[in-house]
C-alpha cells in the first residue's frame, strides 16, 4: 500500500514500467524479468492492476504457446503472492495509516511474509506474535524500514524464534501464563542484535534478579531471542551486568509479544525504548 509519491518516486515508478514492457516484449523468461528488479519494485509493479489491464496481458498474448501459458502461470502464482502479502500486512498494519510493501513467497515448502515499512515513524508496535500465530499459513517473517532488514521471525510449533538484524534496536513485551494458567506474567526488554540488552520490568516492578522471578521467566517456554530460550536470553544478559523489568499483563490465557523500535537517542546519550502496547 504506497500512497504520497514524490516526483522523484513516480518518475522512478514510470521508469521501471517502461523498462518492464521492453523486457515483456523481449520475450525474456519470467525468472530472468524478475532479478532485473529488487523484490520491492518488482512486486509493485507486478501487483499493479491498470499496467497488468494496460500492458502486461498484451504483452502476454503476444507470446507463443506453450511459452505465454507458462509465463501466464508464473506471473499469475506471483500476482496472487503479492496481493496475499498486502491483504495480510492490512490486517495488522494499516490501521497505522503507514506506506508499506509486502509480498509472500514460498521458501521449502513454507511461506514467508516480508513487509517493508516506508517512513515508520517507529511509535507503533509490531505484534509479530499475533501474525505468527493467527496466519497459519505464515510460517517466517521478515520486517525491512525503508529496505532495511530488522527482525527476522519465525514459529516451530508453538515456539516463536525472533531474530533482530545488526544495527536494529527494539523494545519488546512479552507476556505468558504462569502458575498453571492461573496468573499471567509480563516483561519489557530492550533487544539488539546482541539479544537481550536490557530487562527494564518486571509485573510493574523494575526488575530485580531472584530465584521467584527467574523461575517464572523460565515458564515462557515459547519465546527465543537470537536463538536462545527466553530464560538463558536473560541469564546471558545478567551475566554482562545488563539491567532487567517486566509489566503486567492482559486478561488473554495465552504467550504473545509485541515490539517497537527505539526512539532517537535521550541527551546523555542513553536509548530509551518507546511505549508498547
Amino acid at each position: 500500500m504506497i500512497a504520497d509519491l514524490t516526483k522523484e518516486e513516480k518518475t522512478e515508478n514510470l521508469e521501471d514500467k517502461r523498462r518492464l514492457l521492453e523486457l515483456l516484449r523481449k520475450r525474456m523468461d519470467f525468472a530472468d524479468i524478475q532479478k532485473a528488479y529488487d523484490n520491492w519494485r518488482f512486486s509493485d509493479l507486478v501487483g499493479d492492476n491498470d499496467f497488468k489491464r494496460m500492458y502486461e496481458d498484451q504483452a502476454v498474448k503476444e507470446r507463443e504457446k506453450p511459452d505465454s501459458e507458462y509465463f501466464e502461470e508464473n506471473i499469475g502464482k506471483y500476482i496472487k503472492l503479492v496481493e496475499e502479502g498486502k491483504e495480510i500486512t492490512s490486517r495488522y498494519f494499516g490501521k497505522w495509516k503507514v506506506n508499506f510493501q509486502a509480498y509472500c513467497e514460498e521458501i521449502n515448502n513454507n511461506r514467508v511474509l516480508n513487509v517493508n515499512l516506508i517512513h515508520y515513524d517507529k511509535s507503533e508496535p509490531t505484534r509479530i506474535s499475533d501474525i505468527l500465530q493467527q496466519e497459519k499459513d505464515i510460517k517466517e517473517l521478515n520486517i525491512y524500514c525503508n529496505k532495511k532488514h530488522e527482525i527476522y521471525a519465525h514459529q516451530e510449533g508453538k515456539k516463536r524464534y525472533y531474530e533482530i538484524k545488526e544495527g536494529a534496536c527494539y523494545g519488546m513485551i512479552s507476556t505468558w501464563p504462569v502458575e498453571n494458567g492461573s496468573r499471567m506474567c509480563t516483561m519489557i526488554m530492550n533487544l539488539s542484535s546482541d539479544g537481550i540488552t536490557e530487562v527494564l520490568k518486571f509485573d510493574g516492578e523494575d526488575f530485580v534478579s531472584s530465584e521467584e522471578i527467574l523461575e517464572l521467566i523460565k515458564q515462557n517456554d515459547e519465546l527465543y531471542i537470537q536463538d536462545l530460550f527466553l530464560y538463558d536470553a536473560v541469564m546471558k544478559s545478567l551475566e554482562k551486568g545488563k539491567a532487567a523489568d517486566v509489566v503486567p499483563t492482559a486478561n488473554n490465557n495465552f504467550q504473545n509479544e509485541s515490539i517497537a523500535a527505539y526512539q532517537d537517542k535521550e541527551p546523555g546519550g542513553e536509548s530509551k525504548a518507546l511505549p508498547l502496547s
